[in-house]
């Protein structure tokens, strides 16, 4: 309450000493429900003791991730504020880098949320540095175990910072459509990519490419879920990765047919020669 009072006054962290600064940070943390709107100013002022106050502490409870389910600092700094998230991706970088390669069966889900959590604050952090290097490990580590317990936090977060390079990933570890357990892992992998509460956006800038990515993910799509396995449903219902793979190949083409310009039209007579891949589109 003292620092939250004291920072009502303008330039206040300017004026701390780095050891008042840390100490205030450190305040930060004691807050319900993120971090205290009074470390915006902190981070500004003294960049070192925030990081190293928040950051030491979130390298820690990270350390301990496949013991517990929810890490308070982690979670605040998923709705931090921009130049918190830029500040600590650094340190959140060579935290994925050091991401245990095998975990078990019952630390999977711990590890496979706090690994989405730091990708989500990498990717919001807006740092491209840092982008193409996430980018890098996580292509690593996906195709190093295309189907292990972290494969999809993997998949999700190459599709965030290099969505070509994820589009291409899939077309190289998903196997034989004709494969029963290939389209079981397909539906795993498309579920998850497009959730129903969290989907990935495959954002592409150049519109070549992204006529190119969207075309491709339609192919697979079409190609491995199959609609005579499609699930029915009569009322209310949860939807699973069955159903949010199911939207996934219907919404990819909706996708596709929105891109402006001469390659979406190509892509799409392309996919219109492909009837065992795509047999219900119609240009």
């Amino acid at each position: 309450m003292g620092v939250s009072a004291e920072a009502e006054n303008p330039g206040w962290a300017a004026a701390l000493s780095p050891v008042e600064a840390a100490k205030a940070a450190a305040y930060a943390t004691v807050e319900l429900n993120g971090f205290a709107p009074f470390l915006a100013d902190l981070t500004e002022s003294h960049p070192t003791e925030v990081e190293k106050a928040i950051g030491g502490e979130v390298s820690a409870q990270l350390r301990a991730g496949g013991s517990h389910g929810h890490l308070p600092i982690v979670n605040s700094l998923v709705r931090a504020d921009g130049p918190l998230k830029r500040l600590l991706a650094p340190r959140l970088l060579h935290e994925i880098t050091s991401w245990p390669s095998e975990v078990t069966e019952g630390e999977q889900a711990n590890w496979a949320e706090h690994l989405d959590q730091v990708l989500s604050i990498l990717d919001e952090s807006g740092d491209a540095v840092n982008r193409v290097a996430a980018a890098r490990e996580c292509a690593d580590r996906y195709r190093a175990d295309s189907s292990g317990h972290l494969a999809l936090s993997w998949i999700r977060g190459l599709a965030r910072f290099d969505p070509v390079e994820a589009t291409e990933a899939l077309k190289e570890t998903l196997g034989d459509p004709d494969n029963t357990a290939s389209r079981e892992r397909a539906v795993e992998i498309f579920g998850s990519l497009f959730e129903s509460h969290d989907p990935i956006a495959f954002s592409v800038q150049d519109p070549k490419s992204r006529a190119g990515v969207f075309r491709d993910l339609t192919k697979l799509a079409h190609a491995f879920i199959r609609r005579e396995e499609d699930l029915r449903h009569d009322g209310l219902y949860t939807p699973n990765a069955r159903d949010n793979a199911q939207n996934a190949r219907r919404d990819l083409l909706s996708r596709l047919y929105g891109i402006p310009g001469s390659e979406t039209c190509r892509a799409l007579l392309w996919l219109a020669d492909e009837p065992d891949s795509c047999p219900t589109l119609i240009i």
